[in-house]
């Protein structure tokens, strides 16, 4: 899923630093890969989750993506 991630980001769309990036479903290991690169690669991450529940356990996996 990692590299199916990274191919979308960096290949068909180019991500740079300093993009923004909606990762509709945090806690998913596709989202969770998309919040990996998109962390790497220095952009701003905007996470949909359901509860305050999955914001703290998004926040425990990725304590660089702050809640909001």
């Amino acid at each position: 899923m990692l590299f199916q991630n990274y191919y979308v980001f960096n290949v068909l769309c180019k991500l740079q630093k300093k993009h923004s990036i909606l990762v509709t479903s945090g806690l998913h290991p596709i989202g969770q890969a998309a919040i990996s690169i998109s962390l790497y690669m220095k952009c701003e991450i905007y996470a949909v989750v359901d509860s305050e529940q999955q914001a703290e356990q998004l926040s425990s996996i990725f304590p660089k993506v702050l809640n909001h």
